[in-house]
């Protein structure tokens, strides 16, 4: 847990430290898109047993706000991938395309920043090679939050938190008792049209 609050820190601090002309610069409704890569950790349970994997997620995320009093409400959507797997001499578990399609809203908190929240549904790949090579799909939902700062009056940095959870995988209709989630400290530099 230190890891995510030390890593959480060192990025908050990123993207805080926006240059003086930032102070009066406003972040703006409208589509925005951008790019997000950070700390991606993964939790596998079931049979009484726990495993967790560390890696890099990275991706871009497409999104619209519009702007409603001291504050926007939007909706957006991500693609990542994820460096996280696991191998020994029996199988080996890859993670795959992660998608994200959710609603956030934000609000001001000082001229150019702001906080939010964010929830939605996701859904992630798993790519499985125990003696046949396969891939499984799991669905879940995410919710999480963060910070915004503008950096000019058309690009912004931030900083969030989120939680994924995908229930039970299934495999042909088949329960196998193994649950995922996933929590995660990303970054995001996204500039808006």
């Amino acid at each position: 847990m230190k890891k995510f609050f030390a890593l959480g820190a060192a990025m908050a601090a990123v993207a805080c430290s926006a240059p003086a002309m930032a102070q009066d610069a406003e972040v703006q409704g409208g589509v925005s898109f951008g790019v997000v890569g950070g700390y991606d950790h993964v939790t596998l349970s079931g049979g009484g047993e726990k495993e967790s994997k560390d890696g890099f997620a990275y991706g871009a995320v497409l999104g619209y706000d519009k702007v409603i009093g001291q504050g926007t409400v939007g909706v957006e959507a991500e693609i990542d991938g994820t460096t996280v797997k696991e191998r020994n001499d029996v199988y080996s578990i890859k993670g795959g395309v992660d998608l994200y399609a959710g609603a956030r809203a934000a609000y001001a908190v000082a001229p150019g920043l702001s906080v939010y929240a964010k929830a939605g549904y996701t859904n992630t790949r798993v790519r499985v090679d125990y003696g046949n090579r396969y891939g499984v799909n799991v669905d879940g939902f995410r919710v999480g939050g963060g910070v915004e700062a503008a950096v000019t009056k058309q690009i912004a940095a931030r900083v969030e938190y989120r939680y994924s959870d995908y229930g039970h995988t299934y495999v042909a209709n088949v329960d196998t008792g193994i649950s995922a989630r996933r929590q995660q400290v990303m970054a995001a530099l996204v500039t808006r049209f």
